[in-house]
């Protein structure tokens, strides 16, 4: 219609005509850019605050499985240092209280607890991917996921690095106790202590360089799951922030 007008404009050189037709012309295509701009827009917003809500998912599991990961080598940090205890008391090294022979049985089962260090968030992982990255306006929150990657796959290759001197240590500590197995109604299986072999325990003089390695071993995985964790939570701060919801400790 506009073609057919502006040629009938150019035959009778109307040039006011000609002049308000390319007006038009230029003005309709600014208008459908712009409304196509705010519709791409409008899109990017909708697809970045659905990846905030994946991310928080993704991160309430992370946090969750860290704070179990701290806890799980914590008892192993601190069944390792009773067992120690034990041989100082037994040595008059110490003037500390004997532990029990159930306590002892129950640091023996202890030791041997421990996590695999929770790894990248996978929605982060999806948006470097599909390079969607940048619809995360937060700088901030943009540079702690990098950060919170880099993190897991450093705590996940030290894991991987001194395990096996863990598994190690601990297998050469085996048979200390022997341990009654159960099983829940939710298929869950539990382990209780029946007998510990203080006799072997008290006379083996390897058992304290076990017991030393394993301890710093568990050690170094609790402190990388604190400093893990600690970013995590710092993500879930500013994702909260973004989402406009109220963080609760």
């Amino acid at each position: 219609m506009i073609l057919r007008r502006l040629s009938e404009h150019v035959r009778e050189q109307n040039w006011t005509a000609i002049a308000l037709d390319f007006l038009v012309v230029v003005l309709g295509v600014f208008i459908g850019l712009q409304a196509q701009q705010w519709n791409e827009r409008r899109m990017d917003a909708a697809r970045g605050q659905a990846y905030l809500h994946s991310l928080a998912s993704d991160f309430d599991v992370i946090t969750a499985r860290l704070e179990d990961g701290q806890a799980t080598f914590r008892i192993s940090v601190e069944s390792a240092e009773l067992l120690l205890l034990a041989l100082a008391v037994h040595n008059g090294e110490s003037d500390a209280p004997m532990p029990s022979e159930d306590d002892l049985a129950g640091a023996a089962i202890g030791i041997g607890a421990g996590r695999v260090p929770s790894g990248p968030a996978a929605t982060f992982e999806e948006m470097v991917s599909r390079g969607d990255l940048a619809l995360l306006q937060n700088t901030e929150l943009r540079n702690l996921l990098f950060e919170y990657a880099e993190f897991a796959s450093i705590a996940r290759d030290a894991w991987r690095t001194i395990r096996q001197e863990y598994v190690e240590n601990r297998t050469a500590m085996g048979g200390l106790v022997q341990v009654d197995i159960g099983f829940e109604e939710n298929g869950d299986t539990t382990t209780s202590p029946t007998a510990f072999d203080d006799q072997r325990f008290f006379s083996d003089p390897d058992i304290p360089g076990h017991l030393t390695m394993i301890q710093m071993v568990q050690l170094n995985n609790y402190q990388l799951l604190v400093t893990q964790l600690r970013i995590a939570e710092e993500i879930e701060a500013l994702i909260a922030e973004e989402l406009g919801e109220t963080v609760t400790d």
